[in-house]
Formats: structure tokens, sequence, C-alpha cells
């Protein structure tokens, strides 16, 4: 019996990707002035290259990225910023992203339906919590969240296991008895299965994976919506 369903957020329960260009780009044209005249479209081009070096590196946690790329920004124009510019970018970026964020089609019919089964609803990111709290609050995901739980409350980043242990720990849980739902096949999935829960992982974003690659999970869906009839499936059959 499935005791909980645990998500990941960013491209799984919001769409991040879809409203990611358009914060970068108000939050640099409302800055403009800080990057030594140069357009908007070479600002967002060389964040796009340092941003993609940070994330590849994988040493380097979610949150850490988040700052440094705003100093790999500077140091491709030769600039050096100011901690009050960094601080402020920062905010200006969280703020735009908290407002601009949505919800992806159809999750409150998915947590409907966990609810109506009382099946629990936990949310395990590599981004912070108050960061990611904004968004389910800008969302009104946070009324079903049963957990948050983010890497500033783990010290650790999926695909961890001392990640995914933490939040069972929370809901009091077997691996076996919780289904774990995210968009990248390395961190959530993969991470997932590595402590016995059932990867499902949800085609969204930015990320692409071969059918190869994908025969990596336990089950892979194109619509939030499937996980509907995955778990009612699992009722009748006595587990997925």
């Amino acid at each position: 019996m499935i005791k909980a369903v645990i998500f990941d957020l960013d491209d799984t329960l919001v769409d991040t990707t879809t409203v990611s260009q358009r914060v970068v780009e108000d939050v640099y044209t409302k800055n403009i002035n800080m990057f030594g005249g140069k357009k908007i479209d070479d600002v967002c081009a060389i964040a796009s290259e340092v941003f993609s070096n940070l994330i590849n590196n994988t040493e380097i946690p979610s949150p850490s990225a988040a700052i440094l790329v705003w100093f790999g920004i500077f140091n491709k124009l030769d600039k050096k910023p100011s901690i009050k510019d960094i601080v402020s970018l920062r905010k200006q970026m969280i703020d735009s992203f908290s407002r601009n964020v949505k919800a992806v089609f159809s999750v409150d019919k998915v947590f409907a339906y966990l609810r109506k089964n009382n099946i629990k609803i936990g949310v395990l990111t590599n981004g912070t919590f108050m960061e990611q709290a904004e968004k389910l609050i800008q969302t009104n995901l946070d009324i079903d969240i049963d957990y948050l739980v983010g890497t500033d409350m783990t010290v650790v980043e999926k695909p961890n296991a001392k990640a995914f242990n933490y939040i069972l720990n929370l809901i009091n849980a077997n691996p076996q008895e919780v289904v774990m739902v995210g968009d990248s096949l390395e961190s959530d999935i993969i991470g997932a299965m590595n402590v016995g829960m059932t990867g499902v992982l949800f085609r969204s974003g930015w990320r692409h994976y071969s059918e190869e690659e994908e025969r990596k999970a336990d089950f892979v869906i194109s619509e939030l919506s499937e996980l509907i009839d995955l778990l009612a499936r699992s009722f009748v059959r006595g587990g997925l």
C-alpha cells in the first residue's frame, strides 16, 4: 500500500523552465546599468553559459550555484560587484520567480486524488526551504503539502541517500511505501530507487532523456495526471 508520494518541485509541481527566461530578462533589464552597457541578449547569453557550467558541476550545491552565477557573470564582464549588488540581484530573482511561477497542469487533480486516498504529500527539493516555500505559497500548493524538505534541512542534495531518508523519517514510512516523482533521472529517480522507493520520471522542463535512459526508471509519465492511474492500479494489484 502506498503511504506517501514525494515530489520534486521545479518542473515537477511548478513550471520553472517556462517562466525562467522571462524572469531573467526582467531582472537584467531593470539592472542593465550594472552590466557595463551590454545588451540584454548578451548578458543573458553570458549568464546561460556561466550557469550551465555551474549546474553541471555536481560538486556545487544548487543554492551555491544560484549565488556564484552572479560572480561568474561579472567576472566575464571584467567587473567587480559589490556585496549589495549581489544581494539585490538575488532577491529580485527570487521575488520575480515567486510572482510569476505557475503550477503545472492537473496538479490540483493529483493532489485531490492523494487526499481522497489518505496518501501523504511531500516535496523534496535541492533548493532552500524559504525560497521553495515562496513558490508553493504563490501557487497555493502549500495548502496540500504535508512536508517540505530543502537542502538547508538535509545538508545534502539529491541523489544523496541522506536526503531521501530524511523525508522518509518525517513521514514515518518505509521506502517500499513511498513513490518519488521528479523530472531529473539522476537526482530524483535513481536516487529514490537506490533507497528502495518507486521512481516515476516526469517528462518535463528542460531535461530530455533517451528511451534507454528512461528505462532506468520504474515508470515514466508525460502528464502529471497519469500518476493517478498508476496509483489506482497499484491499489488493485497490491503495489506498484
